[in-house]
């Protein structure tokens, strides 16, 4: 078990690291915490002062590199958010699946039938089985657009807030590494399909 050793006031601070020297009769030696840590990330010994105060040096220019280039990706990912349309990607009409389950598969469909700015308002449409995919407890299905069902399963809330929502539901839209549209969900996936897509359903458990 890793004992707990936080850095001591008299450590010196420098942007998200905590360095303490600690000189003995001829042993240099340093302890360096980074970030949160709760034990030191780095402990060494040196031959001389001046050898320490190199590898220091060292840590503090690794430190603004790291730190310049955190900074420089949360003001990238920061201008993409701000620039984000739902309208460039998403349009009404368009169907995403629903892939959740431990143990087994389920699948919903949801038609896109508003769009806003970084959201979507999508109504659950019914899904049909494919004739002859039927198997043991499984099945593959097909998305039914435009054939609403009266509730919608709750994407975001999931069994927090309950199951459906009578209506439409509001849904935040993302990018996925490769650009395509996926709607925030708190179980599982939901990305888009084309209407004549088929997916494989199993109820195991």
């Amino acid at each position: 078990m890793k004992l707990t050793e936080l850095p001591p006031v008299e450590a010196e601070t420098y942007k998200d690291i905590r360095v303490l020297r600690i000189d003995r009769e001829n042993v240099f030696l340093v302890k360096l915490w980074r970030g949160n840590a709760q034990s030191p990330t780095h402990f060494y010994r040196f031959p001389t002062a001046e050898a320490r105060d190199q590898w220091i040096i060292e840590q503090k220019r690794q430190t603004d590199q790291r730190v310049a280039g955190k900074l420089k990706r949360d003001t990238e990912r920061a201008a993409e958010r701000d620039a984000f349309r739902a309208a460039d990607h998403v349009k009404v009409g368009d169907i995403f699946e629903h892939s959740w389950g431990y143990d087994q598969t389920n699948i919903e469909y949801f038609e896109v039938v508003a769009v806003g700015n970084k959201t979507v308002k999508v109504r659950q449409i019914a899904a049909k089985a494919v004739e002859g995919t039927q198997g043991f407890m499984s099945q593959t299905v097909r998305p039914c657009p435009g054939q609403f069902l009266e509730k919608t399963y709750n994407l975001t809330g999931g069994r927090v807030r309950g199951h459906e929502v009578e209506g439409a539901l509001t849904v935040l839209v993302k990018l996925s590494s490769k650009n395509e549209p996926h709607l925030v969900c708190q179980f599982g996936w939901c990305g888009r399909v084309s209407a004549d897509s088929s997916t494989y359903e199993s109820w195991y458990a």
